[in-house]
């Protein structure tokens, strides 16, 4: 264990930290005599290029059309919801509300009428 005072170990840190590094035992002595022990952190390892390579398998079909994006064209977003058969397609747009943030907090105010029409059952 090398024991060093902080004045020196300030001058001298770049060489302490390779001793540390190295595995040696490093302590700081404070001015006023406490001691600080100087350690290694764990490294975080680095990814290496190329590290993964044999893991990652691409399969013959990835160039296959993707169904629904035949000749470049999406589907919209209406026709996939419609094609879901969501129970709650029928509701969306179908009524309207003069509380201005309706559309963000739709559940919260659903969820606090069906919790109020619940206990008034009770």
């Amino acid at each position: 264990m090398i024991q060093v005072i902080a004045k020196q170990a300030s001058n001298e840190l770049d060489d302490l930290l390779k001793r540390v590094t190295q595995g040696q035992e490093i302590v700081i002595i404070g001015s006023d005599g406490s001691a600080f022990k100087l350690l290694p952190l764990p490294r975080q390892p680095q990814p290496v290029f190329g590290s993964a390579q044999g893991t990652v398998h691409i399969g013959p079909d990835f160039a296959d059309p993707i169904e629904g994006f035949e000749d470049g064209q999406a589907q919209s977003l209406p026709t996939i919801a419609s094609d879901l058969d969501d129970p709650l397609e029928a509701l969306i747009g179908g009524f309207s509300s003069n509380v201005p943030d309706w559309t963000e907090h739709v559940d919260y105010y659903l969820g606090q009428n069906l919790l109020q029409e619940m206990s008034q059952t009770d």
